[in-house]
C-alpha cells in the first residue's frame, strides 16, 4: 500500500530525514527505497557522491525502456571506469501536462571516487543522444561523513533527492508499467 507523506522531516532508519513535501507530498515506497540506498552507501564509504538528473523522451512510451536502457549503460560504464561494485542509481517516471513521459535519474557513488560530475555528464550525454533523449543536470551533493558539516549538507541532499518521490506526476501509464526502479547496491 502506497502512502503520502507531507511534513518537512520523515524517520527511516535510525535517522531524521529532511524532506522536500511541497505541494503534492511525497510517496513512502519510493522515499524509503531513496533513502535506503543513500544510508547503504554512507555506511559503505566515508564519502558519498549524489547526482541528480533528469531525461526527457522524444515520445510517449508505454514502457521505461529508454531510461532503463540509459541507466544500465551509465551504471557499467560507472563500474569499469572507477573499479567499482557499489553504485545506487535508478529513475522515477513522471507525466503530467505533457503528452509524454519524462524521468528524474539518481546515482549515490563512492566519492573517494568520484567528486564530480564531469565524466558522469559526458557519458549519460552520449547515452542519451543516442537513443533520442535530452538530459537536463539538477545538481550534485558531495557528503563525508563524521565531517563538521555532514548534518548540513546531508540534509541539503535528501531534500534535494526527495524530489524524486513528489506524488504528482506519477501514475500516467499502464498498470503493468513501474513508476520507479533502484538499482541494488553491492559492497565491494
Amino acid at each position: 500500500m502506497r502512502y503520502i507523506h507531507r511534513f518537512e522531516w520523515y524517520e527511516y532508519g535510525n535517522r531524521i530525514w529532511k524532506v522536500n513535501p511541497k505541494k503534492s507530498g511525497l510517496y513512502t515506497n519510493i522515499l524509503m527505497r531513496v533513502l535506503s540506498g543513500l544510508e547503504m552507501m554512507l555506511e559503505a564509504h566515508n564519502k558519498v557522491f549524489i547526482f541528480r538528473f533528469d531525461l526527457s523522451c522524444p515520445d510517449y512510451s508505454i514502457d521505461n525502456k529508454l531510461s532503463s536502457d540509459v541507466i544500465r549503460r551509465l551504471k557499467k560504464r560507472v563500474k569499469q571506469h572507477y573499479k567499482t561494485k557499489n553504485v545506487f542509481i535508478g529513475w522515477v517516471r513522471e507525466q503530467e501536462r505533457a503528452k509524454k513521459q519524462h524521468y528524474h535519474c539518481l546515482a549515490i557513488l563512492d566519492g573517494n571516487k568520484i567528486q564530480n560530475d564531469f565524466m558522469l555528464k559526458k557519458w549519460i550525454l552520449e547515452i542519451a543522444e543516442s537513443v533520442d533523449s535530452r538530459p537536463h543536470w539538477a545538481g550534485y551533493h558531495n557528503i563525508r561523513r563524521n565531517s563538521a558539516e555532514f548534518t548540513n549538507k546531508l540534509n541539503d541532499a535528501t531534500h534535494h533527492i526527495s524530489y524524486l518521490a513528489k506524488s504528482r506526476g506519477k501514475n500516467y501509464k499502464t498498470r503493468q508499467t513501474k513508476n520507479y526502479f533502484f538499482s541494488h547496491t553491492q559492497r565491494n
